[in-house]
């Protein structure tokens, strides 16, 4: 069984750690990002939505957990938006050598069923369009594309 538990300091740390790089190596894919100024420009980014960390006002930081065999698999960062019952998956990371075996679908039922415990009618999330992979399970999931930007490299 997945459970989510509240994220501890130590585990914010390695958390904030991968993420800053992934998000910084995913928006120069995408074509956001130079590569010289990525991570600056990505710890930029985290500093301004995390300004407190852990205890950022909105944000709920967990650490996902395989209850039955007693270990940590991976992480989720989720914003409580402003609009009205709606929250917003900033992140989620199961760790790479535990990916493929469902860890990341259970833990966003764990945390469907807490935002219906906190009144949250919608959730949302923003998925790079290279990351076909992840694109599939969302929509297996039920997420439903709600705004797509095309480019196209001249």
């Amino acid at each position: 069984m997945v459970e989510l538990l509240k994220m501890t300091e130590e585990d914010y740390q390695h958390f904030l750690d991968y993420a800053i790089e992934d998000y910084a190596k995913e928006k120069t894919k995408a074509g956001n990002y130079e590569e010289h100024e990525a991570i600056e420009r990505s710890k930029q980014d985290f500093g301004k939505l995390l300004p407190e960390g852990l205890e950022t006002e909105n944000h709920l930081l967990h650490t996902i957990v395989d209850q039955k065999a007693n270990k940590k698999v991976g992480y989720l960062w989720t914003f409580l938006d402003k609009k009205p019952n709606t929250a917003f998956i900033y992140n989620i990371w199961v760790f790479d050598e535990l990916q493929g075996k469902g860890y990341g679908s259970k833990a966003i039922a764990k945390l469907e069923e807490l935002l219906k415990e906190k009144g949250i009618e919608k959730l949302e999330l923003h998925v790079f369009g290279h990351n076909q992979g992840a694109f599939r399970l969302y929509q297996r999931l039920g997420f439903e594309p709600t705004n797509i930007v095309m480019a196209k490299t001249l």
